[in-house]
Parts: structure tokens; sequence; C-alpha cells
């Protein structure tokens, strides 16, 4: 058995797509983590530090013109040394997901994403077709899609359809458990045989639908910034999912 060589170069250049596409995810994760200034925590508590220090520096001089024969013992370091206050200590937030506080009108508000994409439909007759839809990713409700805007402003309640980040089930003794949906940052003609359209980037949705079995949503994107911009919010909710590319043979 030989490997086509024209395989070879076909599965390197999808290997190389995805893991770029990942390490694209990671690099927009850690600007917006620099843009909401979890970067500069460390530098205030150095400014901190050093103007405490400077303080402590003056009152030292002070007590020791006044008294040459004294002496003060030497600070802790990361405790702050001015008199009737507590030491503290200021932990750096963890890597986390960066959420709005909610707003007392809105309790449950959370991060959204909306837009139109192409969206793979199965038709009356059996067939499959992609159709623009306004599309909705909200934090606490999972992936809507709606006719229109229109639709969505006026029924919001009312999508065509919905995909929730994860699904309780059972299994067969009973015990419940969550089963989480996932993203496929890149789906090709071999994933989806609709995904054929060259100026058209696709990426999908795998979840267990109401029958408890897994389906697929395959959306279109009209250019990869568009697609990977999808991908990057929907990522912050559920895991990126990187299909294994079969070999091609002979």
């Amino acid at each position: 058995m030989t490997k086509s060589p024209g395989g070879y170069e076909g599965l390197l250049e999808r290997i190389r797509t995805e893991v770029n596409l990942v390490k694209d995810q990671l690099r927009r994760s850690l600007e917006a983590r620099e843009a909401k200034g979890y970067v500069n925590i460390n530098n205030n508590n150095n400014n901190n530090n050093n103007n405490n220090n400077n303080s402590n520096d003056n009152r030292n001089k002070s007590h020791y013109s006044s008294n040459s024969n004294s002496r003060l013992p030497s600070p802790s370091p990361g405790v702050s040394t001015s008199p009737g206050v507590l030491p503290c200590t200021v932990l750096t937030p963890p890597a986390e997901i960066i959420r709005p506080s909610p707003s007392p009108a809105e309790p449950t508000a959370g991060l959204r994403k909306e837009g139109l994409l192409r969206h793979l439909v199965r038709g009356a007759f059996g067939g499959e077709k992609f159709v623009l839809h306004f599309i909705v990713v909200d934090e606490h409700k999972g992936i809507m899609w709606y006719p229109s805007e229109k639709e969505y402003r006026s029924a919001p309640l009312s999508p065509l359809g919905r995909i929730p980040f994860w699904k309780e089930t059972r299994n067969s003794r009973g015990s419940r458990f969550k089963s989480a949906a996932v993203c496929w940052p890149l789906i090709l003609k071999e994933d989806c045989p609709k995904a054929t359209d060259p100026t058209m980037s696709y990426f999908a949705i795998e979840y267990l639908n109401e029958s408890n079995s897994h389906a697929k949503v395959v959306f279109a994107a009209v250019s990869e910034t568009e697609r990977n911009d999808w991908v990057f919010f929907i990522t912050h909710f559920i895991d990126m999912y990187l299909a294994p590319r079969a070999e091609s043979e002979e």
C-alpha cells in the first residue's frame, strides 16, 4: 500500500490551517485579556509598593533624626507598614472569560453576538441547501437562528431552531450527566458534501439533539476572518474540536 504524494500535501495543508486557527484563537484571547487591563495589575501594584516604600523612608528618616538611638524593624515583603492599615494581598485575576456586570434591569444579561450567516437546512423534500439566517449566540441560551433580524427583534423567544451549549442526559444506570456541544472550527468537503463554495468559510456545531443523537449544524461565513470571529466567540463557552483527517491511500 503506497501513500499518494498529493494526499500528503493536502493533509499537511489542512493540519497547518487548523493549527494556525488555534494559534490565532489563543493570541486573540490573550489580547482580549490585555485590553481589559489584566496585564497592568502587577504594574499598578509595583507603583503602589514604590509609593509605600518612599513614604516609609521619609517616616524612618524623621524618626531617626528625633531619636538616634531608636531602631525600626524592617518591613516584611508584600505587607503595608502604614500605621492603622491592615495588611492585604491583591490577587491577579485568573484566566477566565471576561463578562460584563449584570445591570439591575437585566439580571441575566450576558455575552452575546448577533449577525447574518448562511445555515445548512433540510428542505421539505429531504434536500439540503444553505439559507441566510440571523444568528444569535447567547451566553445563557446557546445558539439560535431566525428568518431575519426583524423576526428576532419582534419575537426573540421564537427562534427557528436552537442549540444549547450543554444538555443533561441519563446513562443506562439512571445517573445524570451533562453532554456539552463542541465547535468544529473548520469544515471541509469531506466533512460536509455541501461545503463546496470556495468563496465561503465553513464551521459547525456538534451537539446532542432531542433524540439524544449526535447532530451537526453547519454554518458558512463570507470570509475566514468572519468565521474566525464567530468561532472565537463561541469557544468562550464550549470546546473546540479538531477533526482527525484521514490520510489518502491507494
